[in-house]
């Protein structure tokens, strides 16, 4: 009984950790294209938009049961000098969204990522 209160005490702990990570979105190669993310709820299905000027790339993806994600495309996204570009994950759930802004070098403020 001992034990069983102990593990439901460790998931509780768990779970509250996981909710407590802001969900996050980052760039993980241009060529290929590929989105990383974490801190989503465990095994949900996540929207994942790129947008770099008229170029807008839409992929739903699920978490993995530690609440990250890789979402490719066989695209590859062409640097261009001062083009931002902008990358969104949101989930149904929870409405969490992670948006993260790349700028080109020597364009003004240096990349930002918002949570």
């Amino acid at each position: 009984m001992r034990a069983l209160l102990l593990a439901a005490s460790a998931l509780a702990c768990a779970a509250a950790a996981a909710a407590a990570t802001a969900p996050r979105v980052a760039l993980d190669g241009l060529a290929p294209l590929t989105v990383v993310g974490s801190g989503f709820e465990h095994r949900a299905p996540v929207r994942v938009t790129v947008t770099a000027g008229d170029l807008r790339l839409v992929r739903v993806v699920r978490t993995t049961r530690t609440g990250t994600f890789t979402a490719a495309w066989q695209t590859a996204l062409r640097a261009t000098r001062c083009a931002p570009v902008t990358v969104v994950a949101a989930t149904a759930h929870r409405r969490a969204t992670a948006k993260a802004v790349v700028s080109g070098k020597d364009c003004g403020p240096r990349p930002r990522e918002t949570p």
